[in-house]
């Protein structure tokens, strides 16, 4: 209250008064009051309106406080009175960009404090390009400037020196980069599996030397790039198969050409099933293949294909045949006549199913064929039923071995009643079943016949 009347007073007036009361005036102005008074003093005097008004820039800087200027003074004259490292802590971001000269944004920012504060679009407004470009790094640059302003920007020189190639690659677009540049200008700056990506197939065959287009091209290019005939032109025969995997040779040569250039493993891998059969005649097979490569390299199927059946058993002469085929294959390859002429017969049964068992041999062959053991063991009893007639069972039966194979069950299952009582002397009965056995098996009526009175009692 008592500034507000010492303003009041020297404000409004120059009156004074004496002691009793009585008021007169001083003649002295406001000014002079103001030059009467010590610094500290007007301050108190005065509301910070007529201080400022009253008060050069110098004094008023020793008058306010920092934060007490800045909420008088309009921008620019802030900027007068504050030293650069207090302007910025002093505003706020956005006011940073108004009060700052270029010079000074570039001495005050950081490049992070630039990136944050600085829109893609107010960046290129506010920069010349020489300035953009000292302003940024590399990473930074991409990330401000748009491609096409870039492209608009930088002269084509100016962009390699600025870009490292990855760079370049990541800023530019294959059709732009292609409208900026001269082709050999491209081929200089890129590496080799960058060209490719930059070049479409006709640019690069013109631009490059026939010599270089191999040093240039991964392999799986080079096939896409050039056509079979033209590789033929430009390559050696022997680079040609250097060059090339195994399924792309087949492309590039003709059939009688791939023979005489390959090692015969080669030839196995780069034929197709039905070329092997059109090049080599059964002489040159055999003499080509060992046997275990033979049978390695080829599927089932093109085994079959390959070799007619007379071959077959050419090959089949070989002990390697049957470990280097399952029993399975083995069944495929030949023809159920020839394979009692090349197989041994415990390999026979093996080799064979079923059904096969029973077409191939005839009865007295399989007595002469096979031992009664090997043949209860190889065949499960359903086969034994089907391959064998009532009369070929009780042939079997007389063996010792039977009734030892055959489990009781077994026994029972295998003849029907009939053909038991019908085909089997009571003693060979006997000798077939235990008595436990054939009581089960029979009617009351048929035992009596069976059996001797003193086995039934």
């Amino acid at each position: 209250m008592e500034t507000q009347s010492n303003l009041y007073l020297f404000s409004s007036s120059s009156r004074s008064s004496t002691e009793d009361g009585t008021r007169y005036h001083t003649g002295v102005g406001h000014m002079d009051t103001l030059e009467l008074l010590e610094l500290e003093d007007k301050l108190e005097l005065l509301e910070l309106g007529y201080t400022l008004e009253l008060l050069k820039l110098g004094d008023k800087l020793e008058l306010l406080e920092l934060e007490d200027t800045l909420e008088l003074l309009e921008l620019k004259v802030t900027l007068e009175l504050i030293e650069l490292e207090e302007k910025l802590e002093l505003l706020e971001l956005e006011d940073k960009l108004e009060l700052l000269e270029l010079e000074e944004k570039l001495k005050l920012l950081e490049l992070e404090d630039k990136l944050k504060l600085l829109e893609r679009e107010d960046t290129l407004d506010l920069l010349e390009l020489e300035d953009k470009l000292k302003l940024l790094a590399l990473e930074s640059m991409v990330e401000l400037l748009k491609l096409k302003d870039t492209l608009e920007l930088l002269e084509v020189d100016d962009e390699l020196e600025l870009l490292e190639l990855e760079d370049m690659l990541e800023l530019l677009e294959i059709e732009d980069t292609l409208g900026l540049l001269e082709l050999e200008d491209i081929l200089e700056l890129l590496e080799l599996e960058d060209k490719l990506e930059l070049l479409e197939l006709e640019d690069k065959l013109e631009m490059l030397k026939l010599g270089d287009i191999l040093e240039l091209l991964e392999l799986g290019d080079r096939l896409e790039l050039v056509e079979p005939e033209d590789i033929l032109e430009l390559l050696e025969f022997e680079d040609t198969l250097d060059l090339l995997e195994l399924k792309d040779k087949l492309e590039l040569l003709e059939l009688e050409d791939k023979l005489k250039l390959l090692e015969l493993e080669d030839k196995l891998e780069l034929l197709e099933l039905g070329d092997k059969l059109e090049l080599l005649e059964l002489e040159d097979k055999l003499e080509l293949l060992e046997l275990g490569d033979t049978l390695e390299l080829l599927e089932l199927e093109e085994k079959l294909k390959l070799l007619e059946v007379e071959d077959i058993l050419e090959l089949l002469k070989h002990e390697d045949m049957l470990e280097l085929l399952g029993p399975d294959d083995r069944l495929e390859l030949l023809e159920l006549g020839d394979i009692l002429e090349h197989i041994e017969l415990g390999d026979t049964l093996e080799v064979l199913a079923l059904e096969d068992k029973l077409e191939l041999l005839e009865l007295e062959d399989k007595l002469e064929l096979l031992e009664l053991g090997d043949t209860l063991e190889l065949l499960e009893l359903e086969e034994k039923l089907k391959l064998l007639e009532v009369e070929d069972i009780l042939e079997l039966l007389k063996h010792e071995d039977m009734l030892e194979l055959l489990g009781p069950g077994d026994r029972l299952e295998l003849l029907e009643l009939g053909d038991t009582l019908e085909l089997l002397e009571l003693k060979g009965t006997q000798r077939l079943l235990k008595l436990g056995d054939t009581l089960e098996l029979l009617e009351v009526d048929d035992k009596l016949e069976l059996l001797e009175l003193e086995d039934t009692l």
